[in-house]
């Protein structure tokens, strides 16, 4: 039968291990957002430089918006306003 202090050292070791991946995952995900979002800047950006406007909401909003939801807020972003699927195109 094994003592509980093995079992606690043992879990404990274990979510050490899986702590550091999951550390590595937020930091992998912080960095993907933040691409995303400059991208998004980027190409809000180069839209008002050529007069054209922004659909929905203001371009702080859409770069704070891809910020937080990451390559969900680009695809939305692409399908509202270069896609085939918006008004200019």
């Amino acid at each position: 039968m094994m003592s509980p202090l093995l079992l606690q050292v043992g879990s404990s070791t274990i979510a050490y291990s899986l702590g550091g991946w999951g550390v590595a995952f937020a930091l992998g995900q912080l960095l993907v957002n933040i691409f995303c979002a400059v991208g998004v800047a980027n190409a809000t950006q180069q839209r008002e430089a050529q007069s054209r406007s922004l659909v929905l909401v203001p371009r702080w909003v859409w770069i704070v918006g891809t910020f937080f939801s990451g390559l969900v807020g680009v695809l939305i972003y692409w399908a509202v306003h270069e896609s085939t699927l918006s008004r200019e195109s």
